[in-house]
């Protein structure tokens, strides 16, 4: 008990001090937003108990408990356990994720560090990720502040507002992990950027988020490796003062793509040129083999590991992944609540359409366009995949932020919300 409440009264005074030390922001506004975070992390544990019935979030607190009691026994195993815990067959045998599954297996080691300071209580744990993410969240939009002001209120929205972004970031799950080494990236960018110069602290933001990100989802790192990186790469790049001119900006991008391309394709043997396809579609085949008769499920008709059936099957990923499940196509109060997102998204869309003329392309436009084909491709291949709805909406998160921020950063949007500048920041 005594472990417990030091680390939420040790939580608690450290937002209060980053919240008070900046002064962008109303500070009510931010409890506000941090108070969501933390029911937010704690409705993932009702919603899995009581709707799902089980799940995820509860098979990473057991093997997450069992492992810090195993460590509470054996403390002088702690190397073994963390670097080489498939040796310990003790240990091994009562996890739910084995060698098997080395991804859930990971994230339930670095939940088992948290679990130790709070002796091992998943309703504490989930809070304090989800005071984590809202450090990280906070940090990103004070960056924003001092480098793209006009993207702060956007990034706020996306990050603390947006619904599905809000709950799956929240919990005791590995989007909530992943959504704040995304941010970890987006920092020691925008710092590296506002700076011009390389500081030690962006070197190790970076490095053990890239790390992280890697041992979590492999492929949300590729994706972002080969459509954000060189993009950011480059803009470093001409902000030191180099690449003088728009075509050799232009061929710097398409080359340093290239390379990174080639050189991810060996950051993980699923996505090697020979074997990316195939492993695509055969998570496809599992997904449908998991609940074949489930009404959340995307049918791909025919698909096969070939560029040819990828290139037929993208239209309808695309808008699968992007606005459905449609209004008639409910099976669920989760679905339904979906729906009712995805409408709104694709309404959004639309009338950025109409306005597109008048669209506003964030400087530097190199990221913009970088950070569109991300969201595009990632959306393509993510519902190719994991043709179910339920879970798609999750996996999302990696891509939603960044859309629903561009959006509403384009002028017709941000006019119309213009009010709640007077509500969220401080008067200057």
């Amino acid at each position: 008990m005594i472990i417990q409440f030091i680390t939420i009264l040790a939580a608690l005074i450290m937002t209060r001090y980053v919240i008070q030390k900046q002064n962008t922001f109303k500070e009510n506004i931010l409890w506000g937003g941090f108070s969501l975070k933390i029911a937010f992390s704690l409705s993932v544990g009702l919603v899995y108990i009581f709707y799902y019935d089980g799940g995820d979030t509860l098979s990473f607190h057991q093997d997450a408990y069992n492992i810090n009691t195993y460590l509470k026994a054996h403390p002088f195993e702690v190397l073994d356990v963390y670097f080489n815990s498939n040796s310990i067959y003790l240990l091994t045998k009562h996890l739910i994720y084995g060698s098997n599954e080395p991804r859930a297996l990971f994230f339930s080691k670095l939940l088992s560090i948290i679990y130790f300071l709070t002796n091992s209580n998943y309703w504490i744990s989930s809070a304090l990720l989800g005071c984590f993410s809202f450090w990280a969240i906070l940090a990103v939009l004070l960056e924003l502040q001092k480098t793209k002001e006009k993207l702060v209120l956007p990034a706020l929205l996306a990050l603390l507002i947006h619904p599905s972004t809000l709950f799956w970031t929240s919990g005791l799950l590995k989007e909530s992990v992943v959504l704040i080494c995304i941010l970890g990236l987006t920092y020691s960018f925008l710092n590296t950027y506002r700076k011009v110069k390389i500081t030690p602290k962006n070197v190790i933001v970076f490095g053990l988020s890239t790390i992280t990100l890697f041992f979590l989802k492999y492929y949300i790192l590729g994706l972002i490796a080969v459509f954000l990186f060189p993009a950011c790469i480059i803009v470093l790049i001409e902000q030191a003062g180099f690449l003088k001119t728009r075509r050799s900006l232009f061929f710097s991008w398409i080359l340093t793509t290239i390379l990174l391309l080639f050189f991810g394709s060996f950051l993980h043997p699923n996505l090697s040129f020979d074997s990316f396809l195939s492993v695509l579609v055969r998570n496809h085949d599992l997904t449908i083999a998991l609940d074949p008769n489930s009404k959340g499920i995307i049918v791909f008709n025919k698909l096969e590991p070939s560029i040819y059936s990828l290139l037929l099957h993208t239209p309808k990923a695309f808008i699968s992944g992007f606005f459905r499940p449609f209004p008639w196509e409910i099976y669920s109060v989760m679905a339904l609540f979906v729906s009712v997102e995805n409408t709104i998204l694709l309404f959004l869309i639309l009338i950025s359409f109409f306005y597109l003329k008048k669209a506003d392309l964030l400087n530097p436009k190199l990221i913009t366009l970088s950070i569109i084909l991300y969201i595009l491709v990632s959306d393509t291949l993510l519902c190719i995949s994991t043709p179910n709805f339920g879970s798609l909406s999750r996996y999302k998160i990696a891509f939603m932020p960044f859309l629903i921020a561009l959006i509403i950063s384009q002028h017709w949007v941000l006019h119309r919300i213009e009010p709640l500048k007077y509500v969220i920041f401080r008067k200057r």
